[in-house]
């Protein structure tokens, strides 16, 4: 199945490129090209135009049980219908990237706009409950997750503890019967004080300049 032949995406049309542009801020270049790894992606297991998790944990060449894949998918499906349709696709990927020659040029209010789908998309990693929270045990649980996956510095549980105390006591916690917790106003207090909590997670859109090269290089899209 993974030799077959994917046929070639559909151009979309004027309107919808200035549409999808609008949305996620990202030049309609970028779109057609993002489009074609989209179709690639949504077609390489199943023909139904959405991206489901096994289609996506193959792109990212991680496993299906991956708790980190499961969470990044997530992020993305929005909606929470268990698929990632095109629009929910972009905006992720705009909202991740570093490149900015492959944006509309940003003003202040696009900045801003673009922050606050950082935090609204992020959160949505670590709310493991979909409670607008997020737990201490839960963040603990995702960050030993993607130490473990990305081969980082081993830490015990204990030390990984003791760091989002460290780190999110820039916010008072608030605690209820699940343990303690930090709601949505308090997580985006923090990510304005420390932007650096997104490094870890990066979307890398120079690939899609090379068009002939995307069906190979798909994994490279996103750094997780």
């Amino acid at each position: 199945m993974g030799n077959r032949q994917i046929q070639e995406a559909p151009k979309l049309r004027r309107s919808e490129l200035e549409e999808f542009s609008k949305q996620s801020l990202l030049l309609p270049t970028v779109i057609e090209r993002l489009y074609v790894h989209f179709y690639r992606i949504s077609r390489s297991k199943t023909e139904d135009g959405v991206i489901d998790l096994s289609e996506f944990c193959l792109t990212i060449k991680k496993s299906e049980t991956s708790v980190i894949s499961e969470r990044i998918f997530h992020m993305f499906d929005s909606n929470s219908d268990g698929v990632i349709n095109f629009r929910e696709f972009i905006t992720g990927i705009s909202a991740f990237s570093d490149n900015q020659d492959l944006l509309v040029k940003e003003n202040i209010r696009m900045a801003t706009i673009r922050m606050k789908e950082k935090i609204d998309l992020s959160m949505r990693i670590f709310d493991l409950k979909n409670a607008n929270k997020i737990y201490e045990r839960d963040l603990i649980k995702i960050l030993s997750s993607l130490m473990q996956e990305r081969n980082f510095l081993k830490l015990s549980k204990k030390q990984i503890k003791k760091v989002v105390k460290n780190t999110l006591s820039l916010e008072k916690a608030q605690e209820d019967e699940n343990g303690k917790y930090w709601d949505q106003q308090s997580y985006s207090q923090m990510v304005m004080k420390t932007p650096q909590i997104f490094k870890w997670l990066s979307v890398d859109l120079e690939n899609i300049k090379r068009e002939n090269k995307i069906h190979r290089n798909a994994h490279k899209c996103f750094s997780v």
